[in-house]
Parts: C-alpha cells; structure tokens; sequence
C-alpha cells in the first residue's frame, strides 16, 4: 500500500534520516519505538508530506507521491493524530470531526453528521457533539482528534507519540481508542513509548536510533529475542520508567 524508499533529510547540519526503507502493507500495525532524537517523528512527517525530504521516494498504491495526483490521493487516505491534539480550539466537537469531509471531501453534511456521530460514540464522546473543543481535558481532545481522522475513512493513520503529552491517568483511555482503531482495519503507524501497548497491538516493529532502522521484528522477537546489546537496554530502561 505505501513503500517508504531510501529516505534521508538534513536539518541544517543534522542528518536526521540516513536512507530510510520500509513498506506498510493493507490493514499492518506498525509500531515505531527508539529513543528520543532518533527520527521517529519525522519520519511520519515525511510519509504525510508535512515535511520535505532531501532524497528517496514514497510510493503510494505504486505512484510516487511527487506527483500531483498520486499526491492528492495520498492526503485524502492517510489521517495522522499528533502529539499536541492539534484540534481547533474555535469549534465544538461535531464542528472539528466534520470539517474536513464536508470542506475536502465534500461528502453531505448530514452524512458527515450521521459518520460524526457513530465515531464519537466510538471514542467514548457520545452526547459531546456540542461541547466547544477548547473545554476539553487533553485526553478527550486526542479523543475527537482520533475521530477527527477516522471520519476521512483513511487507509492509514499516523499517529505520533499520541499519548506524550496527557498526564499518566489519561494515557488508558486514549490507548483503549486506539485499540479500536486497530480493531476496524486499518493501517496504522505509532510512534509510541507505550511499551506493552505496542506489544499487544503492532504487527511489526521498527526500532530506530541514529536515523537508521535498527530492527525489523515481529512483537515477539524484539521483546523475548532482542538481538543485540542496544535493544535489550532501550526495552529494560523503558519498562522501568
């Protein structure tokens, strides 16, 4: 579905990403774990093209997203949930979860309103519609950012490091979303310090340090297999956390 070919980018002097190469194939769990600084996030950026890359090539359903439709195709399928929520502070719930089908995708506004619905009540938000975002606690912002990306009906979701910046009795609830994220097949990528979480749900995981992919493994060989010295101190210093 997406193939992510031999990326690199510089910031300034800072060579972030060293050649970067994996594919994400139709309904994979990808989690992506590694220490702070080691191109995690941008990589996800690059994928969304919120950031421009120096060399390589995405490919999305086999076109090069450097052409225009291949492009637009591309940001009509892949939703990403950041760090930061991200939700327009201006708008009330529904308002946030339909702009972009109305506006983008031109989908009808009682359809959007029907999907908006069905999602909110997938995120635990059910009987919100009307609350202003800005009112919100950060775990129910990431909520209705969640919703926010699920109502593009996207192949993929991005999700970078979604669950940072909540304070730790929020973390469960926005990881419970997640899961059922996962649950309705979709194809997503997570940046994420959550440990047992990212056991429990990814497919596959890439650990990164450096800028380079250290590690390619399913759940079960990186966490009871690891195969070098870096990996088992990374799983051993988090854990403890």
């Amino acid at each position: 579905m997406l193939s992510v070919k031999n990326i690199s980018k510089c910031f300034g002097d800072l060579e972030v990403l060293k050649g970067i190469s994996f594919d994400i194939h139709k309904g994979e769990k990808i989690a992506i774990l590694g220490p702070s600084g080691s191109g995690k996030s941008t990589i996800l950026r690059c994928i969304n093209q919120l950031e421009t890359y120096d060399s390589g090539e995405i490919d999305y359903m086999g076109k090069s997203v450097d052409s225009g439709q291949a492009l637009h195709q591309l940001r009509q399928h892949i939703g990403m949930v950041f760090q930061r929520f991200n939700v327009f502070t201006h708008m009330s719930v529904l308002q946030n979860v339909i702009e972009a089908p109305v506006h983008v995708k031109k989908v009808p506004k009682q359809e959007a309103v029907t999907r908006a619905k069905e999602l909110l009540k997938m995120v635990g938000l059910e009987g919100r519609e009307d609350a202003m975002a800005k009112n919100l606690s950060g775990g129910q912002q990431q909520r209705v950012a969640i919703a926010r990306a699920m109502a593009m009906d996207p192949e993929v979701i991005l999700f970078d490091e979604p669950t940072s910046a909540l304070d730790p009795e929020l973390v469960g609830e926005v990881l419970n979303v997640i899961r059922k994220v996962a649950a309705e097949g979709v194809s997503m990528v997570i940046v994420t310090h959550e440990m047992n979480f990212a056991r429990e749900v990814a497919d596959r995981i890439l650990f990164m340090e450096d800028g380079v992919i250290v590690e390619d493994a399913s759940p079960e060989e990186f966490f009871e297999h690891p195969k070098n010295e870096r990996i088992r101190q990374f799983i051993r210093k988090v854990e403890e956390r």
